[in-house]
């Protein structure tokens, strides 16, 4: 009986006090649901509007509206005659030719069909383009030409904005030859009232009349190019075409399409991308500049030929003609790692002339920066650079504004990974040092 008593008694004592713990866990666990998981819920909705805001102005989805108090009336009042919806976007080129005060503020504008682009080509125009601009000055103006890697189309973009598919696919000039397709599109070249485009996995380069589209011919085989890239027009009358697998230079008559010689043969060059010819008044020589994509390098040759309009008999002053008769360029210059910061030089791919002796060069590697360098002295510098810029491809000139004693340039890169144009500008804060700012996006 005493046991029991005892048994009783820590019954008595302990059983309160196991209800109380389960009664408090209990209570904490309501607790808990009514206060942790809202908390929870609210910091997981905060946590998704940042994002969404991050990723907002990483897009920089901001574009100009005709309610802007700074964009010209003479552009409101056109935009306003044509709809009458207030919330239309307005071209973003409109507002960069006509308000300096916009100038540094990046715009968007949309862009159908606009994907993978690797190289660009601009045509001018010379068109008047306000109604209000009091000396009658025209702006030179462009049509855009965009090759397209992997959708395998070039596509042309008109000063408004409009898209239109300008190449793509199977083209037959008659049933008497092969047909030629557009496979991997990559340099552009204008010649004549004529665009050529490489084709990178047919071997061929492309001819089309460049106001009409009209296909007109193709040239060029396995045999003579190993997927061609990058191509220029050079101050001898021939075009340079790069073969990228087999690292040549290749030359061709624009006029006749026939087959000239490989001018830089392999050796020298590892995974070229872009080449540029360039006739120096200053130096009073030629150079053939050429990126040399896996040695993170740009080599530059000597290119003083005889011009000759196209005879095919171009000799060089510094000829290495090998036993098949093939001429070439000797090397001069070569710089690369060793020269220039080798965190910056990395992946060089396009290229475009600035002056007589000095080179913008994109880069793909590591920095996805524009460079200029000094092709005599090697000099570098930092030219245009924006932190959400992806593979930088090809580059063009979009031209010079009208209303300043001295005008900014306006430069175009192609951003392959990113599936946008970036558009700098030679803002008036960064004319001193010649570095160019972002102001505009095609997407």
């Amino acid at each position: 009986m005493q046991l029991n008593h005892i048994n009783i008694f820590i019954y008595i004592i302990y059983q309160p006090t196991f209800l109380f713990s389960i009664c408090y866990m209990q209570n904490m666990y309501i607790l808990i649901r009514k206060t942790v998981y809202p908390i929870t819920v609210v910091l997981l909705l905060i946590i998704i509007i940042t994002i969404i805001k991050i990723n907002a102005q990483l897009t920089f989805e901001i574009n100009p509206r005709t309610g802007d108090n700074n964009i010209p009336n003479s552009i409101l009042n056109s935009f306003n005659n044509n709809n009458n919806n207030n919330n239309q976007q307005i071209n973003y080129l409109d507002v960069l030719l006509a308000d300096q005060s916009k100038r540094g503020k990046i715009y968007d504008r949309s862009i159908t069909g606009l994907k993978d682009p690797v190289d660009i080509l601009t045509l001018s125009e010379s068109l008047v383009m306000l109604d209000d601009v009091e000396d009658g000055s025209t702006s030179s103006l462009h049509y855009i030409f965009v090759s397209q890697f992997m959708s395998n189309q070039v596509l042309k973009i008109s000063p408004s904005g409009t898209s239109t598919l300008f190449a793509k696919g199977v083209y037959c000039s008659d049933k008497t030859k092969p047909c030629s397709v557009l496979d991997g599109p990559w340099g552009l070249e204008h010649f004549n009232k004529k665009l050529f485009v490489s084709s990178f996995s047919s071997d061929q380069i492309l001819v089309f009349n460049i106001t009409t589209g009209e296909y007109i011919s193709a040239f060029g085989n396995s045999v003579e190019l190993n997927c061609p890239e990058g191509m220029t027009l050079g101050g001898d009358g021939y075009l340079y075409v790069v073969s990228y697998l087999n690292n040549e230079i290749v030359r061709y008559n624009p006029v006749t399409y026939e087959y000239v010689d490989v001018i830089v043969q392999a050796g020298t060059i590892s995974g070229p991308e872009d080449v540029l010819y360039i006739n120096s008044k200053n130096t009073k020589n030629n150079y053939l500049i050429v990126t040399s994509h896996w040695s993170n390098s740009i080599l530059v040759y000597n290119a003083t030929t005889s011009i000759n309009n196209n005879s095919g008999n171009t000799t060089s002053n510094n000829d290495t003609t090998n036993d098949s008769g093939r001429g070439g360029f000797g090397l001069l210059y070569e710089y690369g790692q060793n020269e220039i910061n080798r965190r910056i030089m990395q992946g060089p791919v396009g290229l475009l002339k600035y002056d007589d002796t000095n080179v913008l060069v994109s880069l793909q590697g590591h920095s996805n920066k524009i460079i200029k360098i000094n092709i005599i002295n090697g000099a570098w510098s930092m030219f245009a650079e924006y932190k959400y810029m992806k593979g930088p491809s090809g580059m063009s000139w979009l031209g010079r504004q009208w209303y300043d004693n001295s005008p900014p340039k306006t430069l175009v890169v192609a951003g392959y990974n990113t599936n946008t144009l970036y558009v700098f500008n030679e803002t008036k804060n960064n004319k001193e040092d010649g570095k160019f700012e972002l102001v505009a996006k095609l997407v």
